[in-house]
């Protein structure tokens, strides 16, 4: 079975809920009706808990599983398509979120009572899975080795969603770490500590610094950038916190590259 295509979302700013509600629901003379009572979107899938009232049985909720295909350049226009198929189906998409599985009622289909075990499965596992935090850092307790001959325990977390990021301390590239991965491996978690505000002192009691003073005394810099590491006429830097704002504009006038600045910290 392929794809049904339409162009009737082309320009139209309606839900998921109320698209696939218009075209699945239905109800006759009978009182007997089927409807779309919830919903939940994922980029290449959307799952849905239909409700079904048949003659002479009692309220069924099910689940239905609909594969999207957006076509965005699509020649004919048509340029959303979906798949839709029932759980007793045994689809393949098992990322049906919590909401949506506790309003099915139970079946005695097969395909369907393995559907919903390998949904909650994968629910238990995101739960269980670490939180993490960018900043973090994560510390095994043995060195991974990587396929560039490095080997490292330390890694900072620098983005959690929507795919994880790792980078090994004091390196740039990242570390191609699964969540199975980490899970197999004993590690803690250094949590980032956010710093305290800087106390910003008057004017008085900052550290001017003549033309021509060498700005790594307050920035720290390691890689100093010639001319633009001058502070020129006017500007004074605090010896706790370092005004990194007015070197940045000092360098975007000069025409230099912009660096990262890290600020001196009290001591």
């Amino acid at each position: 079975m392929g794809y049904l295509s339409t162009s009737q979302r082309n320009g139209i700013k309606e839900s998921n809920f109320a698209f696939f509600s218009r075209r699945f629901n239905w109800c006759n003379a009978s009182d007997n009706y089927g409807k779309v009572i919830a919903c939940a979107s994922f980029l290449t899938e959307i799952y849905m808990a239909y409700e079904v009232q048949q003659p002479g049985k009692e309220k069924e909720v099910t689940a239905l599983i609909c594969k999207i295909d957006w076509v965005p350049k699509s020649k004919d226009g048509h340029t959303f398509g979906y798949k839709d198929m029932s759980e007793s189906c045994g689809p393949c998409q098992t990322r049906c979120p919590e909401r949506i599985l506790k309003l099915l009622t139970p079946t005695e289909d097969k395909y369907a009572q393995d559907w919903r075990k390998e949904c909650w499965d994968n629910i238990q596992k995101a739960k269980e899975r670490p939180r993490f935090k960018p900043d973090d850092i994560i510390e095994f307790a043995s060195p991974i080795g990587f396929t560039n001959g490095t080997k490292y325990t330390r890694f900072k977390v620098e983005m959690v969603h929507p795919k994880l990021r790792l980078i090994p301390e004091g390196e740039y590239w990242y570390a191609k770490l699964t969540w199975k991965f980490i899970k197999e491996h004993t590690y803690k978690v250094n949590p980032h500590k956010v710093p305290a505000p800087t106390t910003h002192y008057p004017l008085k009691d900052t550290l001017e610094l003549q033309p021509g003073s060498d700005a790594s005394l307050v920035t720290n810099l390691s890689d100093p950038i010639g001319e633009a590491n001058k502070l020129p006429d006017g500007i004074c830097a605090s010896p706790l916190c370092f005004l990194k704002g007015e070197l940045h504009e000092y360098n975007r006038k000069k025409g230099t590259p912009r660096h990262r600045f890290d600020p001196v910290r009290p001591l």
